[in-house]
């Protein structure tokens, strides 16, 4: 008896280890396969299989694929390659549309056997268990265990391979949003590139013929000062109105480049100042500023015996 609860001590504590380890593991990936391939080789020694398998569903052609497997033959990777299991005639499809786990006995007098199956795996399944890849209440694969070394696949191996399903799937979920992040900054630095390139060319754009035109006000005030009354004068205030709304914008233009230069410095070529608002005697300077606008469930087992 003391024998006994030894083996099943050193069994779970050998079983804790390799959970701790899983654990640990699955911030380190970034890739599915990377991932996949680390629950596949966890399993056989978690629950004494002789081997383990992902089975994803591919809704469009409604078959699973494999895109990883582990066995003692390293070969059986490639044998998977190209294999497509119909989810209508696979254990894995009935436990995904049920969304618990499923343990098949005596595989070969059930429904499920596959002699396709069994060539690619380059063994006879004699038992096995499967357990649903569960992402957002949906269900997107199986982890499979085939043939346990000894006895038969029972309760307690449904939980832990579902407590790793769970895992793997979360660390799923987690690698996927990490894609989605890293594309989304990389589409924002894009923008943020186009939207500062565009900034810059509308500003050079604007300050030449800002300049030639605050020079232009200048020289025709002094000829309109001439002539007799003074009718010209509410005409030239509106222009002088809206090239100061002009000049705002471009100061604006600026002030986003300043902001975005890491070097600190504000862009070269300033304009030439104005100020757009009439003087008493109906005048214009140059001295002033132009001012800006006001703006406004529990696992479960259904047996499949032969």
């Amino acid at each position: 008896m003391a024998l006994r609860d030894f083996a099943r001590q050193t069994q779970t504590d050998r079983r804790h280890r390799l959970l701790v380890r899983f654990c640990r593991t699955l911030g380190q990936r970034r890739q599915n396969n990377e991932l996949l391939e680390e629950a596949t080789r966890l399993i056989p020694g978690l629950i004494d299989a002789q081997g383990a398998a992902v089975l994803l569903l591919d809704n469009t052609e409604q078959a699973f694929c494999v895109p990883t497997a582990f066995l003692d033959d390293a070969s059986v990777g490639v044998r998977f390659k190209d294999v497509r299991l119909p989810a209508d005639k696979e254990m894995a499809g009935d436990v995904c549309r049920a969304g618990r786990a499923m343990i098949a006995h005596d595989l070969q007098n059930s429904p499920f056997a596959s002699a396709r199956l069994d060539r690619a795996w380059g063994h006879i399944i004699r038992d096995r268990l499967d357990v649903p890849l569960i992402i957002q209440n949906r269900a997107i694969g199986v982890l499979s265990a085939i043939n346990k070394n000894e006895a038969r696949f029972d309760q307690q191996d449904a939980e832990l391979l579902g407590a790793v399903a769970d895992l793997t799937a979360l660390a799923l979920e987690n690698i996927h949003l990490h894609e989605t992040l890293v594309l989304s900054h990389q589409r924002m630095q894009a923008f943020n590139q186009a939207k500062n390139r565009v900034i810059d060319h509308v500003s050079h754009a604007l300050k030449t013929p800002l300049a030639v035109l605050i020079a232009s006000l200048k020289l025709l005030e002094k000829h309109l000062a001439l002539v007799p009354g003074g009718a010209w004068r509410n005409i030239y205030h509106r222009a002088q109105r809206n090239l100061a709304r002009l000049l705002n914008i471009e100061y604006e233009v600026e002030d986003i480049l300043r902001q975005n230069d890491d070097s600190g410095h504000a862009p070269p070529w300033p304009l030439p100042q104005m100020d757009a608002r009439p003087r008493p005697n109906g005048s214009t300077g140059s001295a002033g500023t132009p001012q800006p606008p006001e703006k406004d469930g529990p696992q479960t087992i259904r047996d499949k015996e032969g």
